[in-house]
């Protein structure tokens, strides 16, 4: 038997899309600060500034012209943008305290990994009192069958190596 997804019609699938796009253009909007730059374009200068700067260039008074630019004060917002910024800002957070947390766990297994691969190192194994036995040729010998009396070894410790002669072998059922 097959299971069968419920098929959403085109309608709703380009609302979704529409207002995906329409989040992700507001959320840009607001973060690249396009909003605050429309509005301090729109400042102008009145006739009465005009006139008024004129004057006071023509008596020879001092003039900044901030004292005559006419800057509007309106506010943009409304019900739908305040919504549009608080879902963004809190997408925002659970993006950035999902990519944290991802990244803490991905540090969490490399430390754990480290820690894994010290324990299994060769050196830290030397280091708590193993030895590694070897042949003539450097061969490791794992087994009292890979050896005979009268053999010359050679045995690796964590500072050094020494060179030993095999004097006698004892299985460990007993048996030479």
């Amino acid at each position: 038997m097959e299971d069968k997804k419920p098929k959403i019609p085109k309608t709703l699938r380009f609302i979704f899309y529409a207002l995906v796009f329409s989040f992700i253009c507001l959320y840009f909007a607001g973060k690249t600060g396009y909003y605050t730059k429309v509005i301090s374009r729109n400042t102008y200068l009145t006739n009465e500034a005009i006139i008024a700067f004129e004057k006071d260039v023509s008596e020879g008074k001092r003039v900044d012209i901030k004292d005559y630019i006419n800057t509007p004060k309106k506010d943009y917002r409304n019900f739908c943008s305040e919504v549009g910024f608080r879902i963004s800002d809190g997408i925002d957070k659970l993006l950035n305290d999902a990519i944290n947390s991802y990244i803490n766990n991905i540090g969490n297994k490399v430390i754990l990994f480290e820690h894994k691969l010290n324990a299994l190192s060769p050196l830290k194994i030397l280091e708590r009192g193993y030895s590694i036995l070897e042949d003539e040729e450097g061969k490791v010998i794992t087994s009292i069958n890979d050896i005979s009396i009268g053999q010359v070894v050679k045995t690796t410790l964590k500072d050094g190596k020494i060179n030993l002669s095999v004097v006698s072998k004892e299985q460990k059922n007993g048996k030479e």
